[in-house]
């Protein structure tokens, strides 16, 4: 998922824009083929160097709390 919680209204991201608001708990759905492992993590301005392992539960990817934009790296694994 390439960029989550872009300014409202934004034609360009590399325009200023106001920081959005913190948002809690964003959860994404992965749809899930029989016998699939998902694995996520998060990377974040806040934190360029890495990426973040986030929690996967039943397909639904959250990330508890996000204070700016980020990408969401997904790994599917296994299924038929």
């Amino acid at each position: 998922i390439q960029l989550v919680n872009m300014p409202e209204n934004n034609g360009y991201i590399c325009e200023f824009h106001q920081t959005p608001a913190v948002r809690k708990n964003v959860a994404f759905r992965v749809a899930l083929n029989p016998g699939e492992t998902v694995t996520a993590w998060l990377m974040t301005p806040q934190n360029p160097e890495r990426a973040v392992k986030i929690p996967v539960k039943n397909g639904v990817v959250t990330v508890p709390e996000l204070t700016d934009a980020c990408m969401v790296l997904i790994q599917c694994k296994g299924g038929k």
